[in-house]
């Protein structure tokens, strides 16, 4: 397998070949990841990028025209989704108050100590992420706690659970959504009971 061409294990992938879709994921990811990481600067939102983009990629192999390689194609959707990706770090930290440097007088005054209320909060927080997550199924639930750990790279991972790698970069994406899902409809539900 590792001696095809990419265009032979894309057709391969097309017609449900995970291991050629693995092989292409091995070729490419550290290239993927590089692309990212140089739009955004960071190793962490890189991995994260790299693991979103080759979801993409899995889900639209059909879409993937071969008028350009398929490296061409894996990086143009890296590029793409580490600028989505940047724009949305950037709104986040200007919505949530970053944008206090344009304001030195506020700064100075602002201090860097958690107030009580934002203790408060981030406990409550983290009660409803152990929560999300205690309602994961099991096999959800591990690889997350893998996975969070920074410990293993997808591969170990994939040999400590006796799936493909594809299987668990699906997983951990799949239970991070329903982690970010259950927060929201968290967050909905108390502002009902607010008003």
């Amino acid at each position: 397998m590792e001696n095809l061409r990419d265009a032979d294990l894309v057709d391969r992938a097309r017609q449900g070949d995970d291991v050629a879709f693995g092989q292409l994921v091995r070729r490419h990811h550290s290239s993927v990841h590089r692309a990212a990481r140089a739009v955004l600067g960071s190793t962490l939102d890189a991995e994260d990028v790299a693991q979103d983009v080759w979801l993409h990629a899995y889900v639209h192999l059909a879409q993937f025209q071969e008028t350009a390689s398929f490296k061409t194609w894996v990086h143009a959707i890296a590029r793409n989704r580490a600028i989505d990706h940047h724009r949305l770090a950037r709104r986040r930290r200007w919505y949530g108050g970053s944008h206090a440097a344009a304001l030195p007088a506020r700064a100075e005054l602002r201090s860097d100590a958690r107030s009580p209320e934002e203790l408060v909060l981030d406990a409550e927080l983290q009660d409803r992420l152990a929560s999300a997550i205690a309602t994961l199924p099991e096999r959800l639930r591990v690889l997350l706690d893998l996975w969070h750990t920074g410990q293993y790279s997808y591969e170990e991972m994939a040999q400590i659970v006796g799936v493909r790698v594809s299987t668990i970069k699906s997983r951990v994406w799949q239970a991070r959504q329903c982690v970010a899902k259950a927060l929201c409809a968290d967050r909905r539900s108390d502002g009902v009971k607010a008003m």
